[in-house]
């Protein structure tokens, strides 16, 4: 979860990546590399679902999952 004034300090960060032709890189290269000048918070995430959605079968599991029919 990003709070609100971050959303433009990682809009900013990802358009210079791209801009620089890191397009290989993942979204969260972009919270990587604020690491060593902002403090990151992160939480444990242990026994809450969550799901990352980067193709149409993650998003088909995620559908499973909350329809009751398990990952």
């Amino acid at each position: 979860m990003l709070k609100n004034n971050w959303v433009k300090k990682f809009h900013d960060r990802l358009c210079t990546m791209i801009e620089d032709g890191q397009y290989d890189l993942w979204w969260e290269n972009v919270l990587y590399s604020f690491v060593e000048e902002e403090e990151v918070y992160t939480f444990d995430t242990e026994g809450i679902f969550w799901s990352e959605v980067d193709t149409i079968e993650d998003y088909r599991r995620v559908l499973k999952c909350v329809n009751g029919d398990g990952l």
